[in-house]
């Protein structure tokens, strides 16, 4: 704050943790006082091999609640900010028939079920926020795509993961409904990436921010520079990004991370 910088606390409200020993090192490893050993109900482990809160539970979303609301008041800082995981990625069989029959009876879809589990954290979380400190921010990072036009009319047009689908992250509905304060979509592609092309994306996503009260961040995928990723072996391919991003009315940019900006004082020459 000396220094005219806001800080936003950066939370990942479900992971608990992922260990070559499985579920029982992740746990063994914990405080005793941590929600997840004194509760393994509010827990599932995945697939993955990781460990996570459940977010069909009730308890679940009173426990991140009440953390976010602990830091908003005990601390002083500018912003909230959830980073892109939800659901676990790369899980497709999430282990949660009992939950959905105990609270899913609304849907005949169990995706939306999941969907709705998310969109109710964030509802409430926002609510949780500003009830406390009104200038407090809330800001989520999803993932870049929210959903493909080939799957949904309302989509981009983009052939890569769906957060919508895969991870059950409906950004779209968190903007539309003013649940957040700004948004930072991950747009970690370049121009020339025929799945998910920068350009398709910034569109998409200035079309849907403009469309309401909150403001667009981009994320740049800074750490991709010189890695022989198509598009990111040209150092002007982030100018470019940003000169794009000027034109179509992006409140700000983010970049990820701020170790490569500092270890690669010349990118911007290119």
């Amino acid at each position: 704050h000396a220094q005219g910088i806001e800080v936003h606390a950066w939370l990942n409200p479900y992971r608990i943790g992922k260990e070559e020993g499985g579920a029982d090192s992740v746990i063994n490893a914990l405080a005793d006082s941590s929600p997840a050993k004194k509760h393994p109900e509010y827990y599932t482990v995945c697939s993955d091999g990781g460990v996570y809160f459940n977010p069909a539970l009730p308890q679940v979303r009173q426990l991140i609640i009440s953390g976010v609301e602990e830091i908003v008041s005990g601390y002083d800082v500018d912003g909230i900010h959830f980073d892109d995981y939800f659901y676990p990625y790369g899980v497709s069989d999430y282990p949660d028939s009992e939950e959905y029959k105990t609270y899913g009876s609304e849907f005949s879809d169990v995706a939306d079920f999941r969907r709705n589990n998310v969109n109710m954290l964030i509802r409430d979380v926002s609510a949780a926020i500003h009830k406390i400190k009104p200038n407090v921010r809330f800001g989520i990072s999803p993932f870049g795509i929210w959903d493909n036009k080939k799957d949904n009319p309302e989509g981009s047009e983009t052939r890569g993961m769906s957060s919508y689908r895969s991870i059950f992250a409906d950004s779209k509905a968190w903007v539309e409904n003013g649940w957040v304060d700004y948004i930072c979509p991950q747009l970690y592609w370049a121009f020339e990436t025929p799945a998910a092309p920068f350009d398709k994306l910034v569109g998409w996503w200035s079309g849907l921010c403009g469309k309401a009260d909150v403001d667009l961040y981009v994320g740049h995928a800074l750490y991709k520079l010189g890695t022989g990723e198509t598009g990111f072996d040209d150092a002007s391919q982030i100018s470019r990004q940003l000169d794009l991003c000027r034109q179509s009315g992006v409140d700000g940019s983010v970049f990820f991370r701020y170790q490569t900006l500092k270890g690669k004082r010349g990118f911007a020459r290119g």
